[in-house]
């Protein structure tokens, strides 16, 4: 009989334990879509408003990535900057969304 409840004990525990990993690797491959998905409409966006305000702009779509990445990282190197004043609009509220979201993100990734 105490073999019995041990193994149940055993059993019950590893598909517990085995459901926390699925849940914890969901929550991995929801905060690396999340953050994959937020940097390329960023870009794009960036891309798009500054090519809208001059063609001939040095914004191409690497420099565009290359500027939201060091944006949303804070880092903020000062080699390209938008010149439009509706991409500066756009920026600010990216900024503000970003540092809201990836903490509050992480968070539900340490907790669940």
């Amino acid at each position: 009989k105490m073999y019995l409840e041990h193994m149940l004990v055993t059993h019950v525990y590893n598909v517990e334990h085995a459901s926390w990993d699925s849940n914890r690797l969901w929550n991995v491959i929801h905060l690396s879509l999340f953050c994959a998905t937020y940097i390329f409409t960023c870009t794009c966006l960036i891309h798009y408003l500054e090519r809208a305000a001059d063609w001939h702009c040095s914004f191409t779509l690497f420099n565009s990535l290359w500027f939201t990445i060091v944006s949303l990282s804070t880092v903020g190197y000062g080699d390209l900057y938008p010149s439009w004043a509706a991409s500066k609009a756009v920026l600010i509220i990216v900024i503000l969304y970003a540092l809201y979201m990836f903490p509050s993100e992480l968070e539900k990734m340490a907790f669940y």
